[in-house]
């Protein structure tokens, strides 16, 4: 199985080390092993921006009009919602077991469900659940993820080229963002940092990654694997944690992107041995992402804090995210090619092959 990871020719190293790092984060810092002040959320934003505007310019480019939309949103939905769901209902069921006598406060009411279902936690506001709190950075995932179509089929009345639709995409999600975040340091108003439209601008750099990354065939752009960038995005990001810090909310929020945008770009095609293990951690990092929440609150009480109560975290954490990866995930989007096999012709079955978007 670690073979037929490491060995996917479809996938850059450099980004699904990444994408295993910024779980790493995650992880380490929802347990209290380190505080970065949630940047690792922030890198799976930029990624994303970059890894489904790929997925959804390969599709505009292979299928037609409203099928190109439709086979990106059927992808979507295998891909997120059976997982999702699945946690759903069985976290639920475990945070009443787990919870009830150490913190009842942190499971869910049934009549907030519905922020969950469908999408929106991230703007509902308190209290806070623990056990299923994390899910606030999926419910902005899956509102970009209709955002930037949207976006796009706009833009297809005033550009006929496609590239500059998704080039204004960029600016406009960068503005909006930034533009956004900017009244609400000075208004106090709509300034949750969980909420979508202050975290417009790090889906934007991701896009700006795939603009440099669609030049002549067989050249690369000079931007990617430049060190100088590496080291001033890392530089920048270390001294706002540590030297500057804390910095305002929303003003890390719009730091933070733009240092990974720019340490991506450094390591954008580089390959090394030290990215192995992190592309395997990628590869399970969807339901290490989930599940992972749930566990910190009984671990630490039973067990605690220290370096058996990590072990454990871990190992339970990753017992669910690989019987998640292997029973859920990967039988679905097996399920989905079938699927979508018998429902589209031929000459739109090309774009089910676009790019696969990494989630957090």
């Amino acid at each position: 199985m670690f073979s037929q990871i490491l060995g996917n020719s479809s996938r850059l190293p450099s980004l699904d080390f990444l994408r295993g790092f910024a779980i790493t984060i995650v992880f380490l810092t929802h347990f209290g092993v380190l505080d970065l002040q949630a940047v690792g959320v922030d890198l799976f934003f930029v990624l994303s921006g970059h890894l489904v505007s790929v997925s959804l310019w390969s599709t505009l480019r292979k299928a037609e009009g409203g099928t190109s939309y439709l086979i990106f949103f059927l992808k979507r939905l295998f891909r997120i919602i059976p997982a999702y769901y699945t946690f759903l209902v069985l976290g639920y069921l475990l945070a009443v077991l787990l919870l009830k006598d150490i913190s009842p406060q942190d499971i869910p009411l049934p009549r907030e469900f519905p922020q969950y279902f469908l999408f929106y936690r991230n703007y509902g506001g308190p209290p806070s659940r623990w056990s299923m709190e994390h899910l606030w950075s999926l419910c902005v995932e899956e509102q970009f993820y209709w955002i930037l179509p949207g976006m796009l089929i706009f833009f297809t009345f005033l550009l006929p080229r496609l590239d500059k639709r998704f080039v204004a995409a960029a600016v406009l999600l960068l503005t909006m963002g930034i533009g956004l975040k900017a009244q609400a340091m000075v208004t106090d108003f709509a300034e949750w940092p969980t909420y979508t439209h202050n975290r417009l601008d790090a889906f934007g750099w991701g896009i700006v990654i795939t603009l440099l990354s669609r030049g002549k065939k067989g050249t690369q752009h000079p931007l990617f694997n430049n060190k100088a960038l590496l080291v001033l995005g890392t530089l920048t990001l270390l001294l706002s944690l540590t030297v500057f810090s804390p910095l305002p909310e929303l003003v890390l929020r719009t730091l933070s992107p733009v240092c990974w945008f720019l340490i991506i770009l450094g390591l954008y095609q580089a390959r090394a041995g030290l990215f192995k293990p992190f592309r395997v951690l990628a590869f399970f990092s969807y339901g290490i992402y989930l599940w992972h929440f749930l566990f910190v609150i009984p671990v630490q009480h039973y067990v605690g804090k220290g370096g058996l109560g990590f072990l454990v975290y871990t190992l339970v954490t990753m017992v669910f995210a690989v019987l998640s990866t292997l029973c859920i995930e990967r039988p679905c989007l097996q399920l989905r090619d079938r699927f979508m096999r018998k429902v589209f012709p031929k000459k739109d079955q090309e774009a089910m092959h676009a790019p696969e978007v990494p989630i957090p």
